[in-house]
């Protein structure tokens, strides 16, 4: 259990230094690393203490070689993971065309689909029937799972692909999977998400409206 959460904070640590990159830092600090995930310097110092990038109090740790043996450590086999795609609409297409997915050692390699009209080897990614998924899983010993399928279908979907041999989902469907426990499911709700982030905000401007009043009733009073 224990080694499982250094491998979630690694991943964590990761998602943080490459917006760093981006944002044209070349070093970054414990304490840095420790506000954006909510831990302490300590425990950020200790996790990097196994790591041959070394760090200073003065220098902090380079960003390169520190997300370079990280990546190395979370992608020990070196191949990449293999993965399907149900659903080849709109958000299907999105997901097999992100390239994001190659960065972190993530193929995907074939989507599926039940409309004929979707079918096809025009693009990167080859558009199957849903028919052939379970073959085509077994095939290649497929073992992750996303679901860009309605809600209806989601559930139907998942007990083929487990069947097949999938053990982890993405499931981008509004419903939780029934799955056994030697598969594993993330939950993305896209309309739940941005909901929440509505709430947050009107939260937000809510109490600093209530600020500003308070604040100029004070104001009046003097």
């Amino acid at each position: 259990m224990g080694q499982e959460t250094i491998t979630t904070r690694l991943l964590e640590y990761k998602i943080v230094l490459k917006k760093m990159r981006m944002m044209g830092f070349t070093r970054v600090y414990s304490s840095n690393l420790a506000d954006s995930l909510g831990v302490s310097s300590s425990l950020v110092r200790k996790d990097f203490s196994c790591l041959t990038t070394v760090g200073n109090k003065r220098g902090g740790y380079q960003i390169e070689p520190l997300l370079a043996e990280i990546h190395k450590i979370l992608h020990r086999g070196g191949t990449a993971t293999k993965a399907v795609v149900a659903g080849a609409g709109k958000l299907g297409r999105a997901l097999c065309d992100y390239r994001g997915f190659e960065e972190e050692n993530i193929n995907i390699v074939a989507a599926f689909d039940i409309d004929p009209q979707k079918m096809g080897n025009s693009g990167k990614i080859p558009v199957l029937h849903i028919d052939e998924m379970a073959s085509f899983i077994s095939r290649n010993k497929i073992r992750i799972g996303v679901l860009a399928v309605p809600v209806s279908e989601a559930q139907k979907v998942a007990d083929i692909m487990i069947i097949a041999g999938v053990r982890g989902f993405l499931n981008f469907a509004p419903t939780r999977l029934l799955l056994p426990g030697n598969c594993r499911e993330n939950h993305i709700n896209l309309a739940l998400e941005l909901e929440k982030l509505i709430l947050l905000l009107a939260t937000s401007e809510t109490e600093s409206g209530q600020f500003s009043q308070v604040s100029c009733s004070r104001q009046i009073i003097k």
